[in-house]
């Protein structure tokens, strides 16, 4: 009777574990096409965000470099006040059409919490300058450049990161670079250090 029983139940049994052999194996297809959707999307954004840092630290380290001179004449419009010969950087990744979720929530963070970094170092900026005073401007200018050398240096290792998570090759120097013996980031590295040692010694 017993056997009977089981045997009348198997079909049914048969039956279930089937629908849900199916079920596993459609939700398992589903999951390895999402897989492969976001690894597609996370290379594509890496990409086009890397892009952007690279021309971040690049316009970053102009701005480091700038005292408010041209060709060491004083570049305000009198030829007396120094003034700022390269315009503020900007990075804005929201106006980028990619699905942020592609990325770690930990990368995503620190690519779109780079424009507040920008936004709170113009705000010290500007700060400075409502108490500075021509013709040097010094004080403001000194700012400028190791706030943005700091940003150019925070930009480029971030670069770094998406580099690694999707397996994009690292830039070669410039012939600029090459020819001045150092990467970007030791140039912007040592004027920064150039600048806290100025501070330090008007202390």
């Amino acid at each position: 009777m017993e056997l009977r029983t089981l045997l009348s139940l198997a079909p049914a049994v048969f039956g279930l574990l089937g629908v849900w052999l199916g079920a596993y194996m459609t939700t398992k297809h589903e999951e390895r096409k999402e897989d492969r959707r976001l690894a597609r999307e996370s290379a594509y954004l890496a990409t086009l965000v890397v892009a952007h840092l690279d021309r971040l630290v690049d316009d970053c380290l102009k701005v480091a470099f700038d005292d408010g001179t041209y060709h060491g004449v004083p570049a305000g419009d009198d030829g007396l006040c120094k003034e700022t010969t390269t315009p503020d950087p900007k990075f804005s990744p929201l106006e980028l059409a990619v699905d942020w979720k592609a990325l770690p929530v930990e990368l995503m963070f620190d690519v779109l919490n780079l424009p507040y970094k920008i936004g709170q170092a113009e705000v010290l900026i500007r700060a400075i300058a409502e108490h500075d005073w021509p013709p040097e401007y010094k004080e403001t200018l000194l700012a400028r450049q190791y706030e943005y050398a700091g940003i150019g240096l925070d930009a480029s290792a971030l670069a770094g990161k998406l580099r690694r998570h999707v397996g994009l090759p690292f830039p070669t120097e410039n012939p600029l670079m090459r020819e001045a013996g150092q990467t970007r980031e030791q140039m912007l590295e040592q004027q920064l250090e150039r600048i806290a040692n100025n501070k330090a010694n008007r202390a």
